[in-house]
């Protein structure tokens, strides 16, 4: 509550009467009053209207997940033995691979294949096209595999 008494005593110098001063007090702390209730109402306004955005975004979001559902197209048929086996992981490449704690460049049958090179861009367009994923790149920039050239393409390719 603000205090009244400088304008008051201003008021009393100026030399109004009692009633006067009262009735200035009065139209004052009024004043004071509805700036808080209209400053209040613009809060009471801003928190309704938030809640009513956030809703309408909800309420799409909800709309969009419901239609992207629908026009989804219905999954390829792949058992989940399929989609989930690893195809250079099978028990003749474990048979295969260097014993535990052995690194692969230890393994004699081993090639390291630098990425940029021609039989490295030859075994990684290979096993994209096999696996439908690229072999790792170490630090090094290349990955270790069974021979210098992939399956298909043991020798090197022409060059021009």
């Amino acid at each position: 509550m603000a205090t009244y008494g400088p304008v008051a005593r201003a008021l009393l110098e100026e030399g109004c009467s009692p009633e006067q001063i009262a009735a200035a007090v009065c139209a004052l702390e009024a004043s004071v009053e509805r700036a808080k209730e209209e400053r209040l109402e613009r809060l009471r306004e801003g928190a309704r209207l938030r809640q009513q955005r956030c809703r309408e975004r909800k309420r799409a979001a909800r709309h969009d997940l419901s239609r992207r559902d629908e026009a989804r197209p219905p999954s390829p048929e792949v058992s989940p033995k399929d989609n989930n086996q690893t195809p250079f992981l099978t028990p003749s490449s474990r048979a295969q691979s260097p014993a535990p704690g052995a690194t692969r460049a230890a393994n004699e049958a081993s090639v390291y294949v630098l990425r940029d090179s021609s039989a490295g861009l030859a075994w990684w367009a290979y096993r994209k096209a096999v696996t439908g994923r690229f072999p790792p790149t170490d630090k090094r920039g290349g990955w270790f595999f069974p021979s210098k050239w992939p399956p298909r393409t043991r020798s090197p390719p022409a060059e021009a």
